[in-house]
């Protein structure tokens, strides 16, 4: 075998080997690439069903609270009554008893429009002081038409959690209103947006069209009305997957968004992409182990080629002297 035919053959057995290295790397980045699209579309969809049902849930709670409200009106017949026509007494029991029917109320008031409270439904009567945010009573009476109207988070004075006052004004028989008012632990509603499910790193929010945040899985500890950026109220993208920073944590996330019934509320639920990307990463890691030792066999299995070449044509050599 003279050396041009055997340097041709050697150069072949490279161009070979080279070959399927690349070939590899290409197949295992394909494939990783894939993976990780796959893992991003499920994770989207999860984010997307979470925020659906999560909107639900908290649609029919608030569904019962409104409609709580809205009852006062027949129950103690105010549309026929003027304030001073009311007995604080039979107003508390009976306001008492339908709390009792709705899991998601803890107290119901009845106010005037300068924040007193003429009747709750506290068991012994005597109605506790209502720590309500600054001119939340004055937004409610100032709706031209009656509506279901959500504060913002406060701190219970008798019970030191923290709350949502949810509203709604009464017309009396001398067209001034009162105000029928439900008091709602964060937690509860916190239970609610959760819905039990367990997915790694989700982060949860209600918050107003501007960035006002109500309630927040996993509690964000900030001042009263904190505001997030940017405000989900323009994007107007609802159910759709929005690549941007966790509501909470401002990092990168898938971010879906759904609007609730009431007030310019919405629904937020953030999946971190490092959450998300957990599992493909140990994945991609065992295709990249893979690949290496496919590699170390090609480049070993050619290096044993190359040799035996270069022992046959020293064999011939010597024959040949």
């Amino acid at each position: 075998m003279s050396k041009r035919k055997l340097s041709r053959i050697k150069l072949t057995v490279v161009g070979l080997a080279t070959g399927f290295v690349l070939a590899t790397v290409l197949a295992a980045l394909s494939l990783i690439w894939s993976t990780r699209q796959e893992v991003l579309g499920d994770s989207e969809a999860q984010a997307t069903r979470f925020v659906a049902g999560a909107e639900a849930a908290l649609n029919r709670s608030l569904l019962g609270v409104d409609v709580l409200l809205a009852s006062m009106d027949e129950l103690l017949n105010l549309s026929n009554s003027m304030a001073e026509w009311i007995d604080p007494k039979l107003a508390s029991r009976l306001m008492y008893g339908a709390a009792r029917q709705n899991l998601t109320v803890r107290y119901l008031a009845l106010i005037d429009g300068q924040g007193r409270v003429i009747a709750s439904s506290d068991k012994d009567g005597v109605p506790h002081l209502l720590e309500l945010p600054p001119g939340f009573v004055r937004e409610v009476l100032e709706q031209p038409v009656s509506a279901l109207m959500i504060s913002s988070p406060v701190v219970s004075f008798t019970s030191s959690d923290r709350v949502l006052y949810f509203a709604r004004s009464i017309q009396l028989a001398d067209s001034s209103k009162l105000v029928a008012v439900a008091e709602v632990p964060v937690a509860l509603l916190n239970t609610i947006l959760i819905q039990g499910v367990n997915i790694s790193g989700l982060e949860v929010t209600l918050e107003r069209g501007n960035g006002q945040l109500l309630v927040s899985v996993p509690t964000l500890e900030q001042a009263d009305g904190a505001r997030l950026s940017p405000p989900l109220g323009e994007q107007r993208n609802a159910g759709r997957v929005l690549h941007l920073s966790a509501r909470l944590s401002g990092v990168e996330a898938l971010v879906v968004t759904r609007p609730i019934l009431y007030q310019d509320a919405l629904v937020a639920a953030s999946i971190p992409v490092d959450s998300a990307l957990a599992e493909w990463r140990i994945v991609s890691h065992f295709i990249f182990g893979a690949m290496a030792l496919f590699i170390l066999m090609i480049i070993v299995a050619a290096g044993f080629f190359l040799r035996y070449l270069e022992r046959m044509a020293q064999a011939r050599l010597a024959i040949v002297e």
